[in-house]
């Protein structure tokens, strides 16, 4: 409640900051002095006081004389307020403030108001508002003579609680608490089943909320020295002793422990403190649950267990009794059973435990009794802690048998036995063998008396069922049964059969054990490598070892395994054959062989078997091989251009090393069958035929070069002018044209098969194509007597004749007849050129002409020619040289005492009818005829041209009897040379010859020298190309 203020002193005052502007302007401008006391109200009170609203009420001023007033209210602080702070103009003497703040203190101004705007002084009053009540109420622990009050914090300002309990009696601990400043308080020391009442307010500034109320029975206190009494198989009794404290009755509730989902026995409202329980189950354990109650309320249930008394068994039956050992069983015990006691006696000799407890099920087995004695047994049912009365049942165990059969002294025929003797008294063995393979009751063996027997007459590597018996008074024992296993035989022999192990591998053989066997069990060992070790099955006979090393001595062991025991090893020792030939290689082929050759082994080999594989499949391509001991060998009669595969595999203590194989060609054959048909021989073309290839190539190269030209020049380098390349096909016939040719100009063409083996021998042929004919105006002849020209023409016709003569005789060589002409022969002292066939065939482009004067011979010395027999006619200053004219290419070969020179380096052209021109004489050429030089040093023959030597008129006449027959007659087929080189030559620059030729695959120069004269005659000379090797 508020209370009005002190009286102010008798002075008129403005108006505070709540009141307008203009009114306190109109306030500060009175100055006038009131006599009487001053404008105010009295008597503030505060009425309705809540957490959120107050009503202030107030007296008028006294003495104003009948003038109307009113009043300004004002409430500070204003914050948090959501209502009017200032009231003006009001006219009654109360009023309410709502919607404030709990527990807050405020103040309350009122100013009264004449009518004639004349204000009074202010009076205030100060109230607080009521704080807010707290929240949740509920109880915590809850006991019989205990309980906690809980609640949550109010809201708005508080200072502490107050918690009042009520009905206090009895109780003996306080019941009104204040200045609490935890939301929570214990109360203590209550009377159990009694209601109680607790109030809990809020305290702000001295000023309690509204109270906040909850009640709470406490309950009643549970029973105590609670008993069971009087168990037996399906009853039990129960009593307790009354709680402390109000009760007004007992509830009772009796459940079995492991079945929870029976119904349990209730009894309810009982009170009595006992009760007695019947028609319960044997061994099953109970729950009884006591409760009190008290003005609906009851106490925490007590809860006590007790069991029944479990039945005892019945059936007790000694079963499998046997010298030391017995199996009791028995009938489960109705009700529930947790397990059984067992008891034998007597207890004297009994090796095992002879009063077993917990047993779990329905049996047991006693051992290591005395055989022949009698037993008692009891048996005694436990269920939870109650156990049953004791069953009896007797039994008499039988005699004793013997331990366990020990094997000792085993061989492949024999089985050395023996066992512990029985305990007691028996009277003899016997001893029951069989073999486990076969069906038939086997053999007794009777009237033992030691504990141990040989048994022999056994199968090697098998099994036997063995038992032992001891006999009493002719009644058997239990039977002691056993296994054993005699040992394998070993293997008779260990050996090595021929010609199957190699450089890595090695094959064992044997024979067969006798008896039962398993596996075999092989061993191989060297000094340097870990052992190899193989189980192989019973039913194989050999075995390899593989990954050996090449030349080593393995030592071999084979056992054979029968039921897990080993027989004796068998050994014996071999050694692996040698590694791989080194360094193979083709070392030179033909067309026809093959020369392979290679390095031995590191270890050596005693021989090599050679084996060769032709790889075309055109081909037969059966192996066909051969055993060597050197260590190369030539393969011969081979296919001409075929890939074949050669194997090479070393030998050593008839033991096959490792193989190596190299591919190889042979080399290609030789075109076969070249000619020129006469008839299709033209001044500009003819044809060249062949008819297939020997062996296998790709294609034929063939190339035309020039020999001689129209006017008889002999090419010294005769240069490629045509080339081509066809396809082979086999044995078919084909042939190439020539065409744009020189008239009256010899050709020479060369044809090889070439492939992936290299290049054939060369096939050469030349032709001439056709001169054009020549018109003779007039030949005279004006023969001179004393020329010695003529004397020797006619001395040299002789000879030719004779020379002619002699030709038949050579073997195979056609004669053919022609007018005594001269002919111009290549001697057999001719250089050979000899360059590889596969080269590219380059032409020389035309050497600068040198035209030499007489003064400048060249006069460089060459190796002494041989002196013929002869003399040398020197040449004359202008000789002629007769012209050529289309003459048939016949190499007639002089004889053999017709003077030669013999020059290493240059040749020598023979004339039969003219002098011969000797090569280190200088030649005179003719005042316009230039001379050819090469870049070398040796002297240069310049060939005279047939129109000079007609316009000569120094030159004899040796043509008169030549031109009527050479001029109309056409070409005839000629005969090659024996070789001829149509290749370009060397790097080299050789002097320059009348003819070129072809030689062998040296890359080399070669004349013909006279020692192989012999062989030249020998060789037959036909149209056909000559094949050059």
């Amino acid at each position: 409640m508020g209370s009005a203020p002190s009286k102010p002193p008798r002075r008129i005052r403005t108006a505070r900051s709540f009141v307008s502007t203009s009114s306190v302007d109109s306030l500060n401008s009175l100055e006038t002095e009131i006599d009487d006391e001053e404008i105010r109200v009295r008597d503030i009170t505060f009425d309705d006081v809540t957490t959120n609203s107050f009503q202030v009420t107030w007296s008028p001023p006294t003495n104003m004389q009948g003038k109307e007033v009113t009043y300004q209210l004002r409430i500070f602080p204003p914050e948090k307020i959501k209502s009017k702070t200032m009231i003006k103009g009001h006219v009654s003497t109360s009023y309410t403030f709502t919607k404030l703040k709990g527990g807050t203190s405020y103040t309350v101004d009122v100013v009264p108001q004449v009518d004639d705007g004349q204000l009074g002084c202010t009076t205030n009053a100060h109230v607080a508002t009521r704080p807010h009540p707290p929240r949740d109420l509920k109880f915590g622990k809850v006991e019989s003579n205990l309980f906690e009050i809980q609640w949550s914090h109010a809201k708005g300002r508080r200072s502490s609680y107050a918690c009042r309990l009520s009905p206090p009696d009895d109780v003996t601990s306080d019941t009104d608490v204040t200045g609490l400043r935890k939301t929570s308080h214990l109360f203590k020391g209550l009377v159990p089943g009694t209601k109680y009442t607790v109030s809990v307010t809020t305290v702000t500034n001295g000023v309690h909320s509204e109270a906040a109320t909850i009640s709470m029975i406490t309950a009643p206190r549970h029973v105590c020295d609670f008993t069971f009494h009087d168990v037996t198989h399906h009853e039990m009794s129960i009593k307790w002793k009354k709680p402390e404290g109000f009760v007004e009755s007992y509830s009772l509730e009796l459940s079995e422990t492991e079945n929870r989902t029976k119904n349990p026995v209730v009894i309810n409202k009982l009170t009595r403190t006992h009760n007695t329980f019947n028609g319960l189950t044997a061994g099953r354990l109970y729950e009884c649950k006591v409760t009190c109650h008290a003005h609906d309320i009851s106490s925490r249930p007590q809860l006590f267990t007790e069991c029944t008394v479990p039945l005892e068994v019945a059936g007790i039956v000694p079963c499998d009794v046997k010298a030391d050992e017995v199996q009791i069983t028995w009938a489960p015990s109705p009700g529930d059973v947790d397990d059984y006691d067992l008891y034998l006696s007597p207890r004297e000799g009994v090796e095992g435990n002879s009063q077993p407890r917990g047993v779990k099920g329905n049996r047991y087995q006693f051992t290591g009794l005395v055989p022949g004695t009698t037993y008692t047994v009891g048996i005694v049912t436990n269920a939870k802690n109650k156990s049953s009365k004791r069953a009896i049942a007797s039994f008499v165990t039988e005699p004793g048998m013997c331990g366990d059969i020990e094997y000792t002294m085993k061989t492949c025929t024999s089985q050395h036995i023996q066992w512990p003797p029985a305990a007691g008294r028996i009277d003899s063995y016997t001893l029951r063998v069989r073999r486990e393979d076969k069906q038939d009751d086997g053999r007794n063996i009777e009237d033992l008396y030691k504990p141990y027997y040989v048994i022999d007459d056994l199968k090697p590597g098998s099994l036997y069922c063995i038992q032992v018996v001891a006999l009493r008074d002719s009644r058997e024992s239990s039977t002691v049964s056993g296994t054993f296993s005699t040992k394998p035989s070993d293997v008779p022999s260990l050996f090595f059969p021929r010609d199957v192990s190699t450089w890595e591998s090695i094959t064992c053989s044997w024979e067969p054990s006798l008896g039962g066997v398993e596996n075999y069990r092989l061993t191989a060992k060297c000094k340097g490598s870990p052992e190899k070790q193989a189980i192989v099955s019973a039913d194989s006979a050999d075995y390899t070892f593989t990954k050996l090393r090449p030349s080593t001595s393995y030592n071999f062991c084979i056992s054979a395994i029968s039921n897990q025991l080993e027989s004796e090893a068998t050994t014996n020792s071999f050694t692996t054959g040698p590694n791989c030939v080194e360094n193979l290689r083709a070392e030179s082929s033909t067309k026809r062989e093959i020369d392979v050759r290679w390095s031995a082994p590191d270890a050596g080999a005693d021989e090599y078997k050679v084996t060769i594989e032709c790889l075309e499949e055109s081909e037969n391509k059966t192996p066909f091989s051969e055993v060597v001991t050197s260590t190369s060998h030539v393969f011969g009669r081979l296919v001409p251009g075929s890939l074949y595969k050669v194997e090479v595999t070393p030998r050593a203590r008839n033991v096959g090393g490792k193989p190596t194989t190299i591919e190889a060609y042979t080399k290609p054959g030789a075109v076969l069958n070249v000619n020129i048909p006469i008839d299709d021989v033209t001044q500009q073309s003819f044809n060249v035929m062949w008819w297939g290839v020997e062996g296998h190539c790709n294609d034929v190269t063939i190339t035309l070069s020039k020999l001689k030209t129209e006017d008889d020049t002999e090419i010294a380098v005769p240069a490629i002018i045509q080339e081509y390349q066809v396809k082979a096909c086999g044995e078919k016939s084909t042939e190439q044209k020539f065409e744009n040719l020189d008239p009256g100009t010899l050709y020479g063409v060369r044809l090889h098969a070439s492939g992936k083996a290299g290049i054939g021998d060369d096939a050469i042929v030349t032709q001439s194509t056709l001169a054009p004919p020549i018109k003779i105006d007039r030949f005279v002849v004006e023969p001179v007597v004393d020329d010695p020209l003529l004397k020797n023409n006619e001395t040299t016709e002789e000879p030719e004749k004779e020379t002619k003569d002699k030709t038949p005789e050579l073997p195979e060589v056609p004669v053919i007849e022609t007018p005594p002409e001269p002919v111009i022969e290549t001697p057999p002292a001719e250089p050979v050129v000899e360059t590889p066939t596969p080269e590219p065939v380059v032409e020389i482009p035309p050497v600068e002409p040198v035209v030499e004067t007489p003064e400048e011979p060249i006069t460089e010395p060459l190796p002494e020619p041989v002196a013929p027999p002869e003399p040398i006619i020197e040449t004359p200053p202008e000789p002629v040289i007769e012209p050529v004219i289309e003459p048939p290419e016949i190499i007639i070969e002089p004889p053999a005492d017709e003077p030669v020179v013999e020059a290493p380096v240059e040749p020598v052209i023979e004339k039969t009818t003219e002098p011969i021109i000797e090569p280190e004489a200088p030649v005179e050429p003719a005042p316009v005829e230039p001379v050819t030089e090469q870049p070398v040093s040796e002297p240069v023959i310049q060939p005279v041209e047939p129109e000079e030597a007609e316009n000569t008129p120094s030159s004899p006449t040796l043509n008169e009897k030549v031109v009527p027959t050479i001029t109309h007659t056409p070409p005839t087929p000629t005969t090659p040379p024996a070789h001829l080189d149509l290749s370009p030559p060397s790097s080299t620059p050789s002097p320059i010859r009348p003819v070129a030729i072809f030689g062998s695959f040296n890359n080399e120069l070669k004349g013909v020298e006279s020692e192989k004269k012999e062989e030249a005659e020998s060789k037959p000379l036909s149209f056909l190309a000559t094949i050059t090797s």
